[in-house]
């Protein structure tokens, strides 16, 4: 009923779940399987959200700049609405010195830009984008730096960036980059991306994701109930709808009213869309494919 997957090379950066039809999750080793998994009994649950990075600059990506991720923010209101004890670190806040003084929050969600670099040194290839990175030297962290970390309480990591899967390969050692570290770390469980995401997209899956989690504290449950959800088309055309006027509201004070009639006028295109092919769409290079949710992996220990 359920296949665990420990990937080795290139492997690693694929969705299995695309190709098979069961229950999947992911490991670092082998050795991960031999391990008790206890569940906190703990009933607090309070989550730090490392979202929305003011990068400083507006920039095309193309030019090696960063652009802004709208969803992010959307992503950390539906997080603090949802729970109480919540820390929210974005803009200016969301930088290299206060996301290394996160310790062991509960849920650790970061949504963000990520990438690799080509380095010869093992962790320090994998990256995630913080606030001032097209204009400081100091505006991100690496693998490195979060496997030091102290997040030993940590149940669940979410991360919601692109190309967190990345990092350097060894023959039969897996691959070096921000998954590792964030176990290396203390991290029990991860909910990541393996491909390019759509930030609208994403901030509709953490906002169910985490409704089902509050109340199950299971990840993998969470994330089953959370694709099963989506799927239904009229589920997700009513979440849809229902975040453009949620980008409408969050947004109003954050952004120049010009930005933001463009980026309405991009959502109201994107519902027609749905509406016209009945089925949800995500946004890849400029152009609409079908959204089938399976974008995101569960690795570490998981109870089922």
């Amino acid at each position: 009923k359920h296949l665990y997957i420990c990937p080795d090379g290139d492997l690693y950066n694929i969705s299995f779940a695309r190709y098979i039809n069961t229950e999947i999750s992911y490991l670092s080793s082998p050795q991960d399987l031999l391990e008790d998994y206890k569940q906190s009994s703990d009933d607090d649950l309070d989550i730090v959200s490392v979202i929305y990075p003011d990068y400083y600059d507006d920039s095309s990506e193309s030019r090696g700049q960063k652009g802004v991720l709208y969803g992010s923010y959307i992503e950390g209101m539906y997080i603090n609405q949802l729970f109480e004890d919540s820390t929210l670190l974005s803009r200016d806040d969301a930088n290299h010195d206060n996301f290394l003084d996160i310790i062991s929050p509960k849920i650790l969600h970061i949504s963000t830009h990520g990438e690799y670099v080509d380095s010869d040194q093992l962790m320090e290839n994998g990256r995630l984008c913080l606030s001032g990175y097209n204009k400081t030297d100091s505006g991100y962290v690496t693998a490195a730096e979060i496997q030091d970390m102290d997040l030993t309480d940590t149940e669940l990591v979410v991360l919601g960036a692109c190309q967190t899967g990345q990092g350097k390969s060894v023959g039969g050692e897996g691959v070096y980059g921000i998954r590792r570290a964030f176990e290396l770390a203390g991290a029990q469980t991860l909910l990541l991306t393996v491909e390019e995401i759509d930030d609208y997209n994403a901030a509709l899956f953490m906002k169910i994701f985490y409704q089902y989690y509050k109340k199950s504290r299971n990840a993998m449950q969470s994330y089953q109930e959370t694709q099963l959800y989506l799927s239904d088309y009229q589920n997700g055309i009513k979440e849809l709808i229902q975040f453009k006027e949620d980008f409408k509201y969050y947004l109003k004070e954050e952004i120049h009213p010009t930005t933001l009639k463009m980026k309405l006028i991009q959502l109201d295109n994107r519902i027609k869309e749905c509406r016209a092919q009945k089925k949800m769409l995500k946004t890849v290079h400029g152009h609409y494919e079908e959204e089938d949710w399976k974008g995101f992996i569960i690795q570490g220990k998981v109870h089922i």
